[in-house]
């Protein structure tokens, strides 16, 4: 079974490497122009193979994260909630390879249009530079949460899950992930991965 789940990412990382454009970033297939959300998922994605200790390529990686660096948007008033989430997750992947952009105390006064899961990110960026902020936002997130009997998760704002491909589920998931990195005593922490 593991070896099984090896070869699958061993086999996705070249993927990865072939679908790659000249400009350094991911596009939705193999013919389409780079995309700054995919490309940004794609150096998560290379992050954390290369944590768990699989062969990353250094030129694929150094090309995606230029990518992302060149291509990530200026905080400006104009920019939608669904805009600044992936904004906030750009800046999330480049802050985990210590290269942020943009400072996230900038971003946090906007953290109102914010969906779920990037409040969550913004917190994790957060967390060291401004662990009051960081708190706020957690805080925001134990008010945003969405009781059942099932659990506890967080749903996307009005009419804006389309633009970033969002779901309960998704939501809930990065929520657990900050949760767990940032408060894994929380008692949400346990209705949250039950639902």
């Amino acid at each position: 079974m593991v070896s099984g789940l090896q070869d699958t990412i061993r086999a996705d990382l070249k993927r990865l490497v072939r679908l790659q454009n000249s400009d350094g970033g991911l596009g939705w297939s193999a013919s389409a122009s780079s995309d700054l959300y995919l490309s940004s998922y794609g150096l998560l994605a290379l992050d954390w193979a290369d944590t768990a200790g699989f062969l990353v390529s250094v030129n694929t990686h150094g090309n995606l994260m230029r990518f992302v660096q060149d291509h990530i948007p200026a905080l400006e008033p104009v920019l939608e909630g669904w805009e600044l989430d992936r904004l906030v997750f750009a800046n999330y992947v480049l802050d985990l390879n210590g290269a942020i952009q943009i400072e996230p105390q900038d971003i946090y006064p906007r953290r109102e249009l914010l969906s779920p899961w990037a409040k969550a990110l913004l917190a994790q960026t957060l967390k060291s530079r401004d662990a009051a902020a960081a708190d706020t936002l957690l805080s925001d997130l134990q008010g945003l949460a969405v009781r059942s009997a099932t659990g506890v998760n967080w749903q996307d704002v009005e009419g804006d899950a389309w633009h970033n491909f969002t779901t309960p589920n998704f939501n809930t998931a990065v929520v657990v992930y900050a949760l767990s990195r940032q408060d894994p005593a929380s008692p949400m922490l346990a209705d949250a991965v039950r639902y």
